[in-house]
């Protein structure tokens, strides 16, 4: 339990911070490739590390497959899109006016809907959304989280891994989105769960030195 309250903490504080604004900010970086470079992403994945007490170099895509956590990228684009949602919505004239002016430099680098809608472009069903974008409609949040979560699983499994990291996510990996297992189509649209020992009350060294052993992240 201990394990898990840690986690909980690490929530109340990454909404407050981490997300803090991303709606504006993030849009440069609503990719992988593009979040790693970001300081927000570091923290977020050495704390997970230094929690499950694995070594600095341990493969990322397994250390947020079994903490449960998706790509810091995942939230900032969630609440992007739920903004642009709140943009539309909003019963202001002013604002709305704002929006139909950023949309006429859709086209222009470094403006918020352009760098919007490059993001866009790289997810699957790009036409779909930036078409929205484009229209000035609404984007229906829960099709764009199932789609932008099932495009980041395809990338991990086609992502080059040490030949341990392969044991890890045939054998070790706890499902991401299912409890029988990760690729199963039907399920896939749940949340990620943590491992059964991440949820247990038992000794943090204990906890280490399974998470080490699952992840292949021992220092020698």
């Amino acid at each position: 339990m201990e394990c898990e309250k840690c986690f909980q903490h690490w929530s109340s504080y990454y909404e407050t911070a981490g997300l803090y604004g991303c709606q504006i900010w993030a849009t440069p970086y609503l990719s992988y490739t593009a979040s790693c470079r970001t300081t927000a992403h570091a923290n977020h994945v050495g704390f997970l590390k230094s929690l499950l007490g694995v070594k600095k170099a341990t493969e990322t895509y397994c250390v947020l497959r079994e903490t449960g956590q998706m790509p810091l990228f995942f939230y900032w684009f969630r609440c992007t899109v739920r903004f642009w949602n709140c943009l539309l919505n909003a019963n202001n004239s002013l604002l709305l006016k704002i929006v139909q002016a950023d949309l006429r430099f859709a086209n222009v680098q470094g403006s918020w809907t352009c760098q919007f809608l490059h993001a866009l472009n790289d997810v699957p069903n790009s036409d779909t959304f930036s078409t929205a974008v484009r229209t000035q409609n609404n984007i229906h949040v829960g099709e764009f989280e199932t789609v932008l979560r099932e495009h980041i699983i395809s990338d991990w499994r086609a992502a080059q891994l040490p030949r341990q990291m392969h044991t890890y996510h045939t054998h070790f990996g706890t499902p991401l989105g299912s409890e029988s297992g990760w690729w199963d189509d039907e399920k896939r649209r749940k949340k990620p769960v943590q491992p059964h020992y991440l949820r247990q009350d038992i000794p943090h060294k204990a906890l280490r030195s399974l998470s080490c052993l699952r992840l292949s992240g021992h220092e020698f």
